[in-house]
């Protein structure tokens, strides 16, 4: 009997002290389903894009599904919804606008909770400039979307898995950078919706180096980015750059004169001038290594004329082995004595010739 009341006493102990510390520590071991209503966060669709004609937009009534539906920002900036019509929504974020809209639907529904995604972003124009190989204007669409949901306690949120148009791929559309782009000062300007112009500096070695991807931010129609020319190029940086994708993929070079394959050659972007001699078979035993010539014409309508000593081990070099861009021509000439050794070949060929009659018609004897 006495161990009866024990063991009681135990159980009942147990049992407050479980109560207690329930009251002092709630559980945190949540069901899956419960988990993933705790968790989910609309976060994930937040972004600084700003709304603006011909973005495509998925709006959700919630309580009210037979309002909710795809809409076109109109040429005008605005939107022509159900109750309320016009509403203006340029230079507005789609979390603005959600809030913006449960304003305005408050005196028509009983609970106005509204979310609105952008499920088709309008194409964006963004301007490259500076030391890259295409600058220019480039207008490209901003996302591939994917629609997706997430469940919360009021209802189905859409969401949308977004590639946007970020630095790097701007870059990378410009045709990459030039040998001379000074990847530490590139400057991004955008213009505000108040009309404030803004500047950032980027420093895209440390996004490279270090995967900052705060000197890689996503793009806004309007902006613009200008790579500034470095004022000393540093080989060892060049040559990282040149292996990343900031660098354009392929570049076509004309190799003439003395080599072993004269013609066009594809070579890895950026690449320096004793790999498009390889690339072209090597040099001929008449050439003169010493004074290979690099052509070139420059954006602004210049030439450039290089005179280069080109040997096959020297390291890449601004002027003594220089980086190479599209549309590159290299020219190699005859050395002195191979200018001599041919022309004793031009003037012994006819007697060649006559000497090798001379040998037939003795063997036909």
């Amino acid at each position: 009997m006495q161990m009866v009341i024990s063991r009681l006493r135990i159980s009942l102990a147990v049992l407050v002290l479980g109560l207690v510390l329930s009251e002092q520590c709630p559980a945190q071991v949540l069901s899956p389903t419960v988990a993933a209503q705790k968790t989910f966060s609309v976060q994930a669709s937040t972004t600084s894009y700003t709304l603006g004609p011909g973005d495509g937009l998925q709006i959700i009534y919630f309580n009210v599904p037979e309002m909710s539906g795809s809409r076109t920002v109109l040429p005008d900036g605005t939107l022509s919804l159900p109750l309320i019509g016009s509403v203006r929504v340029t230079d507005m974020t789609a979390e603005e606008l959600s809030e913006r809209l449960s304003e305005l639907y408050r005196p028509y529904l009983t609970k106005s909770r509204i979310a609105v995604t952008v499920e088709r972003p309008r194409p964006i124009t963004i301007t490259v400039s500076g030391e890259v190989n295409r600058p220019g204007p480039y207008t490209t669409q901003p996302v591939q979307a994917v629609v997706a949901t997430g469940s919360t306690s009021i209802g189905t949120i859409p969401t949308v898995i977004t590639n946007r148009v970020n630095v790097s791929s701007a870059i990378t559309q410009a045709g990459g950078l030039t040998e001379q782009a000074d990847v530490r000062n590139v400057t991004l300007i955008r213009r505000l919706p108040g009309g404030q112009v803004v500047r950032q500096t980027l420093d895209l070695w440390a996004l490279i180096q270090r995967g900052d991807v705060q000197q890689n931010p996503v793009l806004q129609d309007g902006d613009a980015l200008v790579v500034e020319k470095a004022a000393v190029v540093n080989p060892e940086e060049y040559g990282y750059i040149a292996n990343s994708n900031l660098s354009p993929d392929t570049i076509n070079v004309q190799v003439v004169g003395e080599v072993i394959k004269p013609g066009q050659v594809q070579l890895n972007g950026s690449a320096p001038l004793t790999v498009a001699l390889q690339a072209a078979g090597g040099l001929t035993n008449l050439a003169d290594p010493n004074r290979v010539e690099l052509l070139r014409v420059n954006r602004n309508g210049t030439v450039l004329h290089k005179i280069i000593d080109a040997k096959v081990e020297r390291p890449i070099d601004q002027d003594k082995n220089p980086p190479l861009r599209n549309n590159d021509m290299i020219i190699v000439r005859r050395s002195f004595g191979g200018e001599i050794i041919s022309g004793l070949n031009t003037a012994l060929g006819p007697l060649g010739q006559i000497g090798n009659v001379l040998l037939l018609f003795r063997a036909l004897r």
